[in-house]
C-alpha cells in the first residue's frame, strides 16, 4: 500500500509504503510535533513508491516528506483514482525520464562554459588586485 500522510498545520506530506498504514501512522506520530492525517491510500505495488518520489523529487524536503503543491495534489488525485491513477503516475514518470535522457548535455555544457567564464573573470580580478598592490610590478 502506498500512502500520503499530511502533517496538520504544515505544508508537508509524507508519501511512503506500508503493509499496515494504521500502524505506520502510529509509529510516525510518536515524536512528531504535529498531528498527522491520512490523506490518501492506494493499493499499488510497493515499487510505485519510487515512482511517486521520482515525480515529486523537486519538492522533497527531507527523505519521504514533500512540500504540498500542484504536483503533490496531482499524486493524491491519482492515488484516489482507483481505475486510472497508477497509469497516470507511470505516464508522468515515464515522461520525466524521457526528458532527462533528451536534455542532459544541453544542461551540463552551459554550466561548464559559465564556470569557465567565472574562473577567467576571477583570474583577471586577482591579477588586477596584485598589480594595484605591487604598484604594477606583478
Amino acid at each position: 500500500m502506498i500512502y500520503a500522510i499530511r502533517a496538520v498545520s504544515t505544508e508537508f506530506i509524507k508519501f511512503g509504503r506500508a503493509a499496515n498504514v494504521g500502524k505506520r501512522m502510529e509509529t510516525l506520530s510518536t515524536g512528531c510535533p504535529h498531528e498527522l492525517e491520512l490523506v490518501a491510500v492506494a493499493d499499488w505495488p510497493d515499487g510505485q513508491e519510487k515512482a511517486v518520489h521520482l515525480y515529486l523529487q523537486d519538492h522533497c524536503q527531507r527523505m519521504e516528506w514533500f512540500m504540498d503543491g500542484i504536483k503533490a495534489q496531482e499524486v493524491i488525485g491519482w492515488m484516489r483514482d482507483r481505475e486510472n491513477g497508477m497509469r497516470d503516475l507511470l505516464r508522468a514518470t515515464r515522461q520525466l525520464r524521457k526528458d532527462w535522457r533528451d536534455k542532459p548535455q544541453k544542461r551540463v555544457k552551459p554550466l561548464i562554459e559559465d564556470e569557465r567564464k567565472v574562473w577567467s573573470a576571477t583570474d583577471k580580478i586577482r591579477k588586477q588586485m596584485a598589480n594595484a598592490l605591487l604598484g604594477g610590478h606583478a
